[in-house]
């Protein structure tokens, strides 16, 4: 009987798995035949940037407001008396490190992207020449 369960099982594992793939490579071939436009190149890269930037000054925020000794070790705020709070130190440079991540990251997106359109391109029946 156990094995009778565990067969069912497996075989319902396979049948699912197969058609999650299948589902999975048609979804790539639709995405595949659209290529990168200059305007959805700006589009990504602009909302990872500002992705990266509300994320990183919400994290940098948080970093001086919850645990505010690590920037006043960091940047000895103590010994230079300066009358900067670490959650405004922590959002700053949250906002200017996530932006610069948040760009780069949309940037080696758009040429992953563009590399495999080129790819595709290459490889498509109509773009090779008849013998």
């Amino acid at each position: 009987m156990e094995k009778h369960a565990s067969r069912t099982s497996l075989g319902f594992h396979r049948l699912y798995n197969s058609i999650r793939i299948k589902r999975i490579a048609h979804v790539l071939e639709q995405v595949s035949t659209h290529t990168m436009t200059l305007a959805k190149a700006l589009t990504t890269v602009i909302g990872c940037g500002l992705g990266g930037t509300v994320a990183g000054g919400g994290l940098g925020f948080a970093i001086g407001r919850f645990a505010p000794d690590a920037y006043v070790a960091m940047f000895r705020l103590e010994e230079r008396k300066v009358a900067i709070s670490p959650p405004e130190i922590g959002l700053g440079l949250g906002l200017a490190q996530g932006l610069v991540l948040g760009v780069i990251l949309g940037a080696v997106l758009v040429a992953l992207v563009t590399w495999h359109d080129v790819q595709v391109s290459r490889q498509s029946p109509s773009n090779r020449a008849s013998p």
